[in-house]
């Protein structure tokens, strides 16, 4: 699910990806039309006590998200 600010007041934050991974193995999702852009694993995640969210990536050259066995992860972009 990916969420853009078109029309919605989202903080400090341009655009919201959200990636629930339901599987019991790491999953890999690349959209083309997610090249270039800043992604980061949000904040809160990135503090969390939870090593395993703490390995979801977000590879901005390939546009591809990398999130670990049953992980939701939160990727966020500044404005």
């Amino acid at each position: 699910m990916q969420l853009d600010r078109n029309g919605g007041n989202y903080g400090p934050y341009k655009n919201i990806l959200v990636v629930f991974n339901a599987s019991v193995s790491q999953q890999n999702f690349t959209a083309p039309s997610l090249e270039g852009m800043g992604f980061r694993l949000h904040p809160e995640q990135q503090i969390s006590t939870d090593s395993i969210v703490k390995t979801s990536k977000f590879d901005r050259n390939t546009g591809t998200v990398l999130v670990p066995r049953l992980t939701t992860a939160v990727f966020v972009s500044l404005q």
